[in-house]
């Protein structure tokens, strides 16, 4: 019998009973997870089908011979016949799963076992796309020497490539949003200044606010939109410190955009730092 997985909308398989179990044993499918079998059209909890599967079937026990009748004379005395003997059961024994080993840092949890719909990262990865490969220093240097335009223009091209992997991602125009707030309040806090109007610089204060607000945001989701990825597409055990997010965003970004490129173009992917 066949099993199908749900996870996060996805549906994976078929698998069968041997595989779910190994699966289970290395940690790619949680026994909460949603499931079910080829004849069935509900999803239930993979944990109920597990259990009704591990249940042992005895097989049925022959019935009994009776021995047939014998004719009764004067005088005859029948011989006893022999009962059959039970049949010894067959006992249900588990067979042993195999324990998975743990990962080494910076790699894949379960390298070289197969997950549902997901690639360990082992040898030059084909599959996915390849994300902006310029090392983060670089571009904190350009950034330096064109006075943030340089950044500025990267920033877009990050979340652009996570547009690509991720098409329902509204960090983009968040960053238009952001933009566009800094320059309408830097209009205004001009336009203020040169009247010498202190509500105009005050509006021009607020939207200026806005804007850092609106790209706070913006980097926020592209960090929860490339854990998801990373962390089930094509799972590597991405981390992403909250904290670096906050004060380097774009470069923090770069940097693993740079250790996932050298992935994609070697096989082998460099520790976390």
């Amino acid at each position: 019998m066949n099993y199908y997985i749900s996870r996060g909308g996805q549906q994976y398989g078929p698998y069968s009973l041997a595989d779910v179990q190994k699966y289970i044993a290395q940690g790619s499918i949680s026994p909460g997870d949603f499931a079910r079998t080829e004849t069935m059209s509900n999803w239930v909890p993979l944990s109920q089908l597990l259990a009704a599967a591990a249940a042992p079937s005895s097989p049925p026990t022959p019935p009994v011979q009776q021995p047939p009748a014998q004719p009764q004379w004067a005088g005859y005395q029948p011989q006893a016949q022999p009962q059959p003997q039970p049949q010894p059961q067959p006992q249900f024994q588990p067979q042993p799963q195999p324990q998975p080993q743990p990962a080494a840092y910076g790699q894949p949890a379960y390298p070289g076992a197969p997950t549902p719909g997901m690639q360990p990262p082992q040898g030059p990865q084909a599959g996915g796309l390849v994300p902006p490969s310029l090392h983060w220093a670089l571009v904190l240097v350009l950034g330096w020497v064109t006075c943030g335009v340089f950044s500025l223009v990267w920033m877009f091209i990050q979340s652009s490539f996570i547009k690509k992997i991720r098409p329902a991602s509204n960090v983009t125009m968040l960053y238009v949003v952001y933009i566009a707030l800094i320059v309408v309040g830097e209009i205004v806090n001009v336009v203020a200044i040169t009247q010498q109007a202190p509500a105009g610089t005050a509006i021009g204060g607020l939207l200026c606010l806005g804007a850092m607000v609106v790209v706070i945001i913006a980097i926020f989701k592209a960090r929860s939109l490339l854990l998801e990825y990373y962390n089930t597409v094509e799972p590597i055990n991405l981390r992403l410190s909250g904290v670096m997010t906050f004060f380097f965003n774009i470069l923090y970004f770069q940097y693993h955009f740079t250790r996932i490129a050298e992935w994609k173009r070697t096989g082998m992917l460099s520790p976390q730092k």
